[in-house]
């Protein structure tokens, strides 16, 4: 029998539920110095991310370069060193934290071990996973052309698939549907890529000098870029429309933003030495200058404490951001207030490794092989629920929709959901990759209608409200 195949019908961004931000204090920002008394340009802190441990692992590209952690609580731990400058770095499923740089490329465990590889034809970039969960990184040749790099079997050896020049792809992020988005700096270019990872399927042209840097998944669904050289933020919908924010001031160069814990999105300004917050209908709520004069901010994520954390690149530090109580809020955003309230969770969505298809046939369908997807946001590491209910004809009994009977068939018709399987996964901070292929427990589902509703709950015991989405097993 022929695999089964899914209809993508909708993607649904569910109404999220915000966990509150810890105590202000009087300055929202703490610096930790990575090494105080050193030498300048010693140390060059680029982009942060959190890693398997619990920690904040980040890029060094100072002189004395490697992988660099360091604890909620400010504490450095012992560099793990590096044959190249490193650049960015992103935590596998398997808990590895895989780097980039400039020559070579490698991984990391928590405990220190791992494997630096020298590739000095590779200019390492940014780095992040495709829809299915595997690791992928941006490379720009000798010639400044652009290509995607995966490893290909054991390490070593690399599959590395051209996608435009002379340009450097400079950030990289995965939309609701599991599609690889990518910014193109020199280039002035905004690419949405094929999962073959060969070719887009969209690219944009901004307006002349904006300089695309790096690019997040915001609370709404659409995709958020820093313009760096126009000091401006733009909106891009999954259909390719871009809106642009300017900033309050010309010159700041926001360089790398990252979706809050809040649900608004956070950005760096490398010259306007401050951290931006805006919300998803496009207003600067707050700006936070950085005390440090000349530190350069550059690299920003949320930290699994419910903090922002951020590089400085020039003063050799790492910056904490604590969100205040009652920060401004916008269109589905909460405010940092006091009250505890559950993890958010946006966007369960369906999504089927892209075949061509004319615009007729939208929805798309395509059989449900390798790369069919359901993924979801999370603001925080939490426990996931996911329940499979197949749709059901009903009769309506006394206000609720029941099973159809002898008793009832004088009932109005309704239509019901009955669970078929409950999954249960740990879900990462940011996006979530869940593969499905038709299947559930080794048993394909049966052909028609179907809802998958997803809930989270946090180490507190906080839940998040469900988000759904729906497909349809076709024969």
């Amino acid at each position: 029998m022929s695999p089964p195949r899914l209809w993508l019908a909708t993607g649904l961004v569910g109404a999220g539920l915000i966990l509150a931000a810890a105590p202000a204090a009087a300055d929202p920002i703490t610096e930790f110095p990575i090494e105080p008394g050193s030498a300048a340009g010693a140390h060059a802190p680029r982009y942060i991310h959190p890693g398997p441990d619990g920690a904040l692992w980040f890029t060094d590209g100072g002189s004395n370069y490697g992988i660099e952690r360091i604890t909620t609580d400010g504490t450095f731990e012992p560099v793990i060193g590096t044959s190249v400058r490193t650049e960015d770095l992103v935590t596998d499923p398997s808990g590895l934290v895989f780097w980039t740089g400039d020559g070579g490329y490698g991984f990391r465990t928590p405990s220190g071990g791992g494997t630096n590889i020298s590739a000095p034809d590779l200019q390492g970039g940014a780095t992040a996973l495709d829809g299915s969960g595997d690791v992928v990184w941006t490379n720009q040749d000798h010639l400044g052309n652009s290509s995607l790099c995966q490893p290909d079997g054991a390490l070593p050896d690399l599959k590395c698939n051209f996608i435009a020049g002379p340009t450097r792809l400079t950030g990289l992020a995965l939309d609701p549907r599991g599609e690889l988005w990518a910014t193109a700096y020199e280039q002035n270019a905004v690419y949405r890529i094929m999962p073959d990872l060969k070719t887009t399927d969209l690219k944009l042209d901004p307006p002349a000098h904006s300089g695309p840097s790096r690019i997040a998944l915001g609370s709404d669904g659409n995709m958020w870029v820093t313009m760096f050289d126009a000091s401006a933020i733009d909106r891009i919908t999954l259909a390719g429309v871009r809106k642009r924010f300017p900033l309050p001031a010309a010159g700041l160069e926001p360089t790398d933003i990252t979706l809050g814990p809040d649900g608004a999105l956070w950005f760096t300004e490398y010259n306007g030495e401050a951290i931006g917050r805006m919300t998803t209908d496009g207003t600067v709520t707050n700006t936070f200058p950085v005390p440090t004069a000349g530190a350069n901010p550059a690299g920003i994520t949320s930290g699994p404490d419910g903090a922002l954390w951020f590089t400085e690149i020039s003063s050799g530090k790492i910056g904490r951001l604590v969100i205040p109580p009652n920060t401004g809020g916008g269109p589905g955003e909460g405010g940092g207030g006091d009250s505890v309230a559950p993890t958010f969770l946006r966007g369960a969505h369906f999504s089927v490794k892209r075949f061509r298809v004319s615009s007729a046939n939208t929805p798309v369908s395509a059989r449900a092989s390798k790369g069919t997807t359901l993924s979801y946001s999370l603001s925080e590491p939490s426990t996931v629920k996911i329940r499979i209910a197949r749709k059901a004809a009903g009769r309506k009994v006394h206000g609720s929709c029941r099973a159809p009977s002898g008793k009832n068939r004088g009932g109005r018709h309704c239509t019901r959901y009955v669970t078929v399987a409950t999954l249960t996964r740990h879900g990462a901070q940011g996006i979530n990759i869940v593969p499905f292929s038709g299947r559930i427990r080794h048993r394909a589902l049966k052909p028609g209608g179907y809802r998958a509703s997803v809930t989270a709950k946090d180490a507190a015991g906080n839940t998040s409200k469900a988000s759904s989405a729906v497909f349809t097993i076709v024969k």
